[in-house]
């Protein structure tokens, strides 16, 4: 199961990276579909697979559409809209990520009780995936000269889109990458792991410690929905900041005081996704589609080491100690964004 999860993390990272090369060449509704087209084939062959073998072929396939489709629908969804209205569209699109993650596990159940299999559980998300290509295939070619207007940058955007091969790529674009890395990981740590903490650490059953895990993701997608409806009227600097600061808090309340500040920091931690492609976009505009495609290749690279240590910190020392890892990368994107203004106007006048 553990090569299942690093095989399709490591081959989304090489989605994400071919990313950098393939915008270059196709525009980005091209990339989407390229990208989606990989994601079905990768979700047949993994419902076809006959051996472990077989599994990690199509793992990787998968994998590598997901990197995709996860950087293009992030730029699509930055360039399409307009400054006025980006802040919801970007919340609107990761609180859709939640709630498919809250919808799954009950797809799944919802599959097994009408007698079906694992397999089809893939088929199932490989038919969606084939809808949303026809489906959005069909509507491009109708309003297509309007989704030209909005991607290759209107006025109001303020997104440049054409990226020249002469300009340096800036050193700003890694720090983001890195400090953004650092909170998925945080985020997928919790997650992931955190049934499992509840169950060794606090002798939880599976009802229970599923309980808090199903409140995490709940919040996750109450707190996106409400920042894709209300944005606060504060610099998106300082809400990634005080996102960080109190996720750290809450999650350290978690593991000492009580699990239901676990809950909490769902709510703290659900809008900085979003916040961080928008604080990109605003950042380097005239690289979106690097910085975008390598935040994303170095989240997915950054997630396969997490899986790895973690798994080597819970057989050294215990499920508790590799939970610490989550707060301790909380403090480290925050101090990566504390800095970033100041070292980005200081390489601003080299």
């Amino acid at each position: 199961g553990a090569w299942f999860y690093a095989v399709s993390s490591i081959f989304s990272f090489v989605g994400a990276w071919l990313c950098l090369h393939t915008l270059k060449k196709l525009d980005r509704v091209q990339n989407l579909y390229s990208a989606l087209f990989v994601l079905f084939i990768g979700l047949v062959g993994l419902g076809i697979s006959q051996n472990y073998y077989h599994l990690l072929l199509a793992s990787a396939i998968f994998g590598l559409g997901l990197g995709q489709t996860t950087v293009i629908f992030n730029i699509l969804a930055t360039v399409g809209s307009s400054l006025k209205y980006r802040k919801q569209v970007i919340s609107g699109l990761h609180s859709m990520y939640a709630l498919s993650s809250f919808l799954a596990p009950l797809v799944v159940a919802g599959i097994y009780r009408m007698g079906g299999q694992w397999s089809q559980c893939f088929f199932f998300a490989a038919g969606l995936c084939a809808l949303l290509i026809v489906v959005g295939r069909w509507n491009y070619r109708k309003e297509n000269p309007q989704l030209e207007k909005n991607i290759e940058g209107s006025p109001e955007s303020k997104v440049d889109s054409l990226e020249l091969p002469h300009q340096k790529r800036p050193p700003g674009i890694y720090i983001l990458a890195i400090a953004f890395g650092f909170y998925v990981v945080a985020e997928i740590l919790l997650s992931s792991r955190l049934a499992l903490y509840l169950r060794l650490e606090k002798n939880f059953d599976l009802e229970k410690s599923s309980f808090y895990l199903t409140g995490f993701f709940l919040c996750l997608l109450t707190s996106r929905l409400i920042f894709s409806v209300r944005p606060p009227k504060l610099s998106v600097h300082l809400q990634l900041l005080t996102s960080l600061a109190i996720s750290f808090v809450a999650i350290l309340l978690g593991l000492y005081i009580h699990e239901g500040f676990f809950i909490f920091a769902g709510l703290t931690m659900g809008p900085f996704y979003a916040l961080s492609v928008i604080y990109v976009s605003e950042a380097f505009p005239q690289f979106l589609n690097q910085a975008m495609a390598l935040s994303m290749a170095v989240q997915s690279l950054m997630v396969v080491l997490m899986h790895v240590s973690s798994g080597w910190m819970t057989d050294q020392w215990g499920i508790a100690w590799a939970m610490l890892a989550g707060p301790l990368c909380l403090a480290s994107a925050m101090g990566l964004l504390w800095g970033f203004p100041r070292w980005k106007k200081s390489w601003s006048n080299l």
